[in-house]
């Protein structure tokens, strides 16, 4: 209970916004949230050899699942980007910069839960 409440906790204080949350099963889910990502923590891929992240006109959202089980916490980013000049749809692949930084913010939380 401890590491689902400091998971709940810490994806509402990064600006997360929980739509569903499943204590018997363990399971939180967020709603997509808007964020200006780096070509380090996403791989969005390129247009002309140039990362999409590196022009401002690229947009993405990320939504958070969480699983919390035996003493784990496991998260799963859904990471959308938007290329405005190109109308693309783009579809990025976290490099797990993002994961590690709230497992990591998660465990913080976790320590000073009661």
């Amino acid at each position: 209970a401890v590491l689902a409440q400091a998971t709940k906790a810490v994806l509402v204080m990064e600006g997360y916004q929980i739509t569903a949350a499943d204590d018997v099963a363990g399971v939180i889910s967020t709603a997509k949230f808007a964020q200006k990502l780096s070509p380090a923590e996403v791989d969005c891929g390129t247009t002309l050899g140039i990362d999409y992240l590196k022009d401002n006109r690229t947009t993405n959202t990320v939504a958070v699942g969480a699983v919390v089980a035996d003493g784990v916490v496991t998260l799963r980013t859904s990471i959308e980007g938007y290329y405005a000049p190109q109308a693309t749809h783009l579809g990025c692949v976290s490099r797990g910069t993002i994961e590690n930084r709230l497992l990591e913010l998660i465990a913080q939380q976790a320590k000073k839960t009661p």
